[in-house]
């Protein structure tokens, strides 16, 4: 009669050859290309960020125009992150990448072919 406690390890060891490791996920192309172009992003994203406040800083010499930039930064996270999340569970994430980096080359298609304003630079920040 068979041992059931080593067919009880015998799947274990079943289940285990089917898991994918960490190792398995980077060795994936496609998935080192989606990695790797997020990361850029998001480190050019955080410099932006960093630079405009710096920027704000350099300009105003204000620690509240600084912070006032800041929270303009960081609020709309706050309100549109959750109904976000939830949308994100349900629509596709092509789509959703997709439809994201057209709405974010608009401002910047937008501010290269308007003609250039008059206006002092000071007037931008309170």
């Amino acid at each position: 009669m068979p041992d059931s406690s080593n067919q009880g390890n015998n799947n274990n060891l079943q289940a285990n050859k089917d898991e994918v490791s960490f190792r398995d996920v980077f060795e994936n192309k496609e998935f080192m290309k989606i990695l790797s172009g997020q990361f850029f992003s998001n480190f050019a994203d955080a410099l932006l960020r960093i630079s405009i406040l710096l920027y704000v800083y350099g300009l105003t010499g204000s620690l509240t125009s600084t912070s006032l930039v800041l929270a303009v930064q960081v609020v709309p996270w706050v309100f549109i992150g959750p109904i976000a999340g939830v949308l994100a569970d349900r629509i596709s994430r092509k789509l959703i990448m997709i439809t994201a980096d057209i709405i974010r080359v608009l401002p910047s298609t937008i501010n290269e072919t308007s003609p250039p304003l008059k206006f002092n630079e000071r007037m931008l920040i309170m």
